[in-house]
């Protein structure tokens, strides 16, 4: 069986344009919706407070509001001041801006989002089929849930650049584990994330479970695995320690963060809005993203269950990794069942490590749907089915975008999580 041969790849200007194009056009995006926010969520209202607290006063001021934190318990009911890989950029940005509002936060999330599109565009380009790619940078260009969390001072998009950078240099460590520079990098961007949010370390421990996978067991590489693992406890250890010695001492630390699930549990918002069957996410996938998530079922389907799935890897066409694709797969499902098992955890801010894979394994369920018709094709049938798939795609772009603005922006939504997702999605 051949491959989608109509495929103007990476490599070629038109391919190069493609991608180009689409770059500009998610940049663009993210940059023109961040002044219709009609209001700030409470959490952005809170690290907005914390980081002018930590820029007024720094350490002490931190620690002041560590203190606050443990006594009163309204505060627990929002983020803890624990997240300084945050809370200091943030300081950075309003002292870069001049600016003391919830907009700076949304400037830096801004920014983190377009370095996710283009860590996408990088992963796509390295590992995926030209039109997995074409289609993953189209949708999340436009992607309802992103662009929600580009425009909020929340750590997510931060979050998310982090992970998916991670994801990223897991890849290509499985691509080429000789290249010692991949080791560091990954160090630094696992320590980094454990310092954003307290999610940070479960993208890190999938991703280490993966490279370790691939050194010590597929090919016994010891001293690259010991090399890892020695940077990984390095990094670790100084991350916690500056963590520890930011707040007031290790004890102190860990009090805060181990409090944060029985916190939640008792959080009247989590219950009421983050609450009900695990599979609820994956519905809100659905009413963000429709297209995508049918064809993000079509990719897992595809790489998990078909006897087929060597196809996607013939032809000198396409430059796709098989084991990374596979890896990467793992990694989604993985953290997709966390929040999924977890009480009142179904926000899909707190899954947002995944939206650059989602759309990348729904770009990889078109291409292989669009494969099979192809091959069923005349020459001339051939290039009205292009035409045809590409103005569907067009449309399902320019539908997501819609959808964005009518729950983001027209109904002013607040946040992602399942209740507030279901509900918009019966408004509209």
């Amino acid at each position: 069986m051949k491959t989608f041969c109509f495929d103007p790849t990476r490599t070629t200007q038109l391919g190069i344009a493609t991608i180009g194009a689409l770059l500009c056009l998610g940049a663009v995006l993210r940059v023109a919706n961040l002044s219709n926010v009609s209001s700030r969520s409470p959490d952005e209202q809170v690290y907005t407070i914390q980081t002018k607290v930590l820029l007024q006063r720094g350490q002490a001021g931190l620690r002041s509001l560590i203190a606050e934190f443990q006594q009163d318990p309204v505060a627990r009911r929002y983020p803890p001041p624990t997240r300084v890989g945050y809370l200091w950029p943030l300081a950075a940005a309003m002292r870069l801006t001049g600016g003391r509002d919830e907009r700076v936060g949304a400037y830096l999330s801004c920014a983190a989002s377009i370095g996710s599109l283009f860590i996408l565009a990088l992963v796509g380009v390295r590992f995926f089929p030209s039109w997995a790619t074409f289609f993953a940078l189209l949708f999340f260009a436009v992607s309802p849930m992103e662009l929600a969390v580009s425009r909020r001072a929340w750590p997510d998009a931060l979050v998310e650049f982090l992970g998916f950078s991670l994801v990223y240099v897991a890849a290509e460590i499985t691509r080429d584990s000789a290249r010692r520079i991949w080791y560091l990098l990954f160090v630094v961007l696992g320590s980094l994330g454990i310092a954003v949010k307290e999610s940070g370390p479960v993208g890190y421990g999938f991703c280490a479970i993966w490279v370790l996978w691939v050194l010590l067991i597929e090919r016994r590489e010891w001293v690259n695995g010991a090399v890892l693992m020695a940077g990984g406890l390095a990094g670790l250890a100084i991350t916690i320690g500056w963590l520890a010695m930011s707040v007031g001492g290790l004890s102190v630390f860990a009090k805060i963060v181990t409090s944060i699930p029985s916190s939640n549990a008792g959080n009247q918002y989590a219950i009421e809005y983050q609450s009900g069957p695990g599979y609820l996410l994956l519905r809100a996938l659905e009413i963000m993203s429709p297209v995508a998530a049918v064809l993000c079922l079509v990719g897992w389907g595809v790489l998990l269950f078909s006897d087929r799935q060597l196809n996607l890897l013939h032809g000198s066409a396409e430059a796709a990794n098989w084991r990374v694709v596979s890896w990467i797969t793992l990694f989604m499902l993985a953290y997709l069942a966390l929040p999924m098992v977890l009480p009142h955890w179904l926000n899909l801010r707190y899954i947002s490590v995944l939206f650059g894979p989602f759309y990348l394994i729904a770009g990889l369920g078109f291409w292989y749907c669009a494969s099979l018709c192809w091959n069923r094709l005349r020459t001339f049938d051939r290039r009205i089915f292009a035409g045809l798939a590409i103005a569907a795609l067009s449309i399902g772009a320019v539908a997501d975008y819609d959808r964005f603005q009518r729950i983001f922006v027209r109904d002013a939504l607040k946040d992602l999580s399942i209740k507030m997702v279901l509900d918009a999605d019966k408004r509209n």
